[in-house]
């Protein structure tokens, strides 16, 4: 069975907002967020457990990807699944 990505709804709406804020000052940017956090999520499908575990939480299905100073928060459902979590600026950035 094929890997397959599941995006969660606030993490679609909080990329849509990054890049609406983004755009104001460069479309390309913000098309560049949206390439990228695009790209990041379907690695997962070749490279399940690619990312780190995020520190706050200590599971090791939690993980995370950062794509510019946004990063992608997934959870390793189950062989077959990811769910895009959300995705926010970090903090450390």
């Amino acid at each position: 069975m094929a890997r397959r990505i599941v995006w969660a709804e606030s993490a679609v709406t909080a990329l849509i907002e990054a890049a609406e804020y983004i755009a104001q000052d460069s479309v390309v940017y913000a098309a560049a967020l949206v390439n990228g956090a695009e790209k990041a999520a379907e690695s997962l499908v070749s490279f399940p457990l690619r990312g780190r575990v995020v520190p706050e939480f200590g599971d090791p299905e939690l993980r995370d990807l950062f794509v510019g100073s946004y990063r992608l928060m997934f959870r390793v459902t189950d062989e077959s699944s990811h769910r895009l979590l959300r995705s926010r600026r970090s903090k450390s950035c």
